[in-house]
């Protein structure tokens, strides 16, 4: 942390590795950028899959439209998936 009380995204991300660590939490990378997509991928879910959630996780997330965060929260690979566990 520096003098103004800022705290940087390194530091946080060092903070969170401890804390995951402390608390035995599987993550193959913590990060807040996982924590930022794992809240993306809740929300989603929370709200029934809607379209009204992609929406105001799109903005939220700054996303220049939803198709930008489905793929960012996953949707695009497991539907992918799906497609070839259908077969």
């Amino acid at each position: 942390m520096d003098d103004g009380g800022v705290l940087s995204t390194q530091y946080i991300n060092r903070k969170l590795k401890l804390i995951f660590r402390h608390y035995k939490v599987k993550v193959a990378k913590v990060s807040s950028h996982t924590l930022r997509k794992t809240f993306g991928r809740r929300v989603y879910e929370l709200n029934y899959k809607s379209d009204d959630a992609l929406i105001k996780l799109s903005q939220m997330f700054n996303h220049a439209n939803t198709a930008i965060t489905r793929r960012y929260i996953g949707i695009q690979a497991e539907a992918i998936a799906d497609i070839y566990l259908n077969l």
